[in-house]
């Protein structure tokens, strides 16, 4: 039954009747597999895929499990689907696979469908089972519109925030070749990611973000106050989206772990190891059984909330069970029960967002999923020193709020760029730092911009430019059309500063796919996602000033013989922020 079967065979082994029987079905009911008998046929096939995920225990994932445990190795890996949570108690380091774009920016994929789960998957599994680490072998065959070699920076750091802020914090890299000579290497579950790739000289840029952002997510504790029940091979992805859309944290919680003493009801919430949850979210109520029901009954009685999804109204077993019948108002019904620590001004459909305590800290793990700006207010129902961790550059600064003495909340100004993430600390034993107005505003930081759109050079080197009139993507030239390598591109331009500038940045708007900016003959930096900003504070001169911008693209154009967008598309920009002399 692995890769490349026949068509229209089912599992089955010697002695699998004995589980067929087990799992409350005969052998007459056997055709049943193929052939359409109303709501019988529907339920034989969900209990025989019960006795073949049953027999899959049994035969396969426990010895491997206890074999490793026993000879003290590590067992890692994923299992066969991206809601399969039920096996995941048998890896040391559970972990999931995103491969094949399955999840992406587009088409609404980062939340939608079986696959939006896996994150969570491996996470939640850890969470509720007291694993340290779980991981996901991820970027194989992700690239864009079935282009796997045109996967680029932009796209890994899309992946890598996606899985963070879901609570990844073991990533494997798929895959880093020797070598991609001749088509089995470079067709075989492309892309290179590493030596191979035109980031590759930056690599450490990639590898130091996934390291810090690891160790935020791990040895932490994730703050959700919302469970969602599960089946061991079942995550419910549609219930999921609103949450996510509205930033209310929630972790899937297996019917296995719920109705056993690992699962405690202590001062009306759902305790597992470090999670405590005050509400229950249930997709359908078929979800309750025989098994769970005096559970949930007892949670309800000691004051826990219980929500179901229940479009049809059907009638619930119990008079305290509250129920939704449109997904629409499921955010609105939550926040009737819960109250977050974290809300938004403005509704924003592409931020993720996450909260974990790590050493007694709090941390805060904003992400924009999306292709559009962010820009809203986050609301702190705590107060204390809050500092930015930038993990890409590995520096920390202090951030100031609005907040009035004797309030107990905090507001921080919040803008995010497509492929941008915030990693808020906030520190409770300190007092904020805030600038405010009498009407509570944050004072306005004096800003003028100013567009670099004139007098541009481009050329294969330095030393070979041609005037350039407007930015043009160079695979439209005629010798550009299949180039993959670096152009560089030059600007000449005069700065007249009248203010005492304590920032200025430099935006270089739309790049594909990697810049790397000179100023003045000295290094900004290199970016290899958007946004692509560059801080050029004492680099910018009084004057004269020449900037040099060497853009790299996506080596899919010489692997396949593609025209894939190249090159510097703009608009370039200085943003100034002074005080005024």
């Amino acid at each position: 039954m692995g890769r490349g079967h026949e068509k229209g065979l089912i599992p089955w082994t010697g002695g699998f009747m004995e589980y067929i029987e087990r799992a409350g079905f005969s052998e007459t009911d056997i055709p049943l597999l193929w052939f359409e008998d109303g709501d019988r046929a529907s339920i034989v096939r969900k209990k025989y895929k019960e006795a073949v995920n049953q027999k899959m225990e049994e035969a396969y994932y426990k010895p491997l499990y206890e074999w490793c445990d026993q000879h003290g190795i590590a067992l890692t890996g994923h299992p066969g689907a991206s809601d399969d949570i039920g096996f995941l108690k048998y890896f040391h380091t559970p972990a999931q696979d995103v491969v094949w774009r399955w999840v992406a920016p587009e088409e609404g994929r980062a939340i939608r469908g079986e696959h939006s789960t896996m994150a969570k998957c491996s996470s939640d599994s850890a969470r509720h089972r007291g694993k340290r680490r779980n991981g996901n072998e991820c970027f194989a065959c992700c690239g864009k519109n079935k282009i796997e070699w045109s996967f680029t920076a932009e796209d890994m750091k899309w992946y890598m925030d996606w899985l963070f802020v879901r609570g990844v914090n073991l990533l494997y890299p798929h895959a880093f070749f020797y070598s991609i000579d001749g088509p089995r290497r470079w067709g075989e579950r492309p892309p290179d990611v590493g030596p191979n790739n035109i980031w590759w000289p930056y690599y450490k840029q990639i590898s130091d973000y996934i390291k810090r952002m690891c160790w935020v997510m791990t040895d932490s504790t994730n703050q959700a106050r919302v469970a969602v029940l599960c089946e061991a091979h079942r995550l419910p992805s549609e219930i999921a989206e609103p949450l996510f859309e509205n930033q209310l944290e929630f972790n899937y919680l297996e019917d296995e772990i719920l109705i056993t003493e690992d699962c405690s009801i202590e001062d009306s919430c759902l305790k597992v190891r470090n999670q405590s949850y005050e509400l229950l979210v249930l997709d359908t109520a078929e979800l309750i059984n025989d098994k769970n029901k005096e559970k949930i009954q007892y949670f309800v009685e000691q004051g826990g909330k219980v929500l179901i999804f229940n479009p049809e109204k059907k009638p619930l077993f119990h008079k305290d069970l509250l129920s939704v019948d449109s997904l629409k108002d499921l955010a609105v019904v939550i926040l009737q029960y819960i109250d977050p620590v974290m809300t938004f001004t403005e509704y924003q459909k592409d931020l993720r967002a996450t909260h974990v305590v790590k050493e007694n800290s709090d941390f805060f793990l904003l992400v924009n999923e999306g292709e559009e700006e962010i820009k809203t207010d986050l609301c702190l129902s705590l107060v204390g020193a809050v500092e930015s961790w930038d993990a890409v550059k590995g520096c920390i600064t202090d951030l100031s709020v609005r907040y009035r003495a004797g309030e107990e909340y905090m507001v921080i100004p919040i803008r995010l760029s497509p492929r941008e993430a915030l990693l808020i600390r906030v520190n409770i034993r300190l007092a904020p730092k805030s600038i405010e107005t009498a009407d509570g505003h944050l004072l306005p930081v004096p800003e003028r911009e100013i567009y670099l759109d004139k007098d541009w050079k481009m050329g294969i080197t330095a030393e070979n430019m041609t005037d350039l009139e407007n930015f043009t993507l160079w695979n439209k030239t005629g010798w550009g059309k299949n180039y993959s390598g670096t152009v560089v591109y030059y600007n000449r331009f005069f700065l007249e500063e009248a203010y005492q500038a304590d920032s200025i940045q430099l935006d270089l708007g739309k790049v594909y796919e990697i810049a790397t900016v000179t100023l003045n003959g000295k290094a900004a930096g290199v970016k290899l996602w958007a946004p692509f900003t560059f801080d050029v504070t004492g680099l910018v001169k009084e004057g004269e000033n020449e900037l040099m911008v060497e853009v790299n693209n996506t080596i899919a154009n010489r692997l396949c013989n593609l025209s894939l967008d190249s090159g510097l598309m703009g608009p370039v920009r200085l943003t100034v922020k002074s005080k005024i002399n």
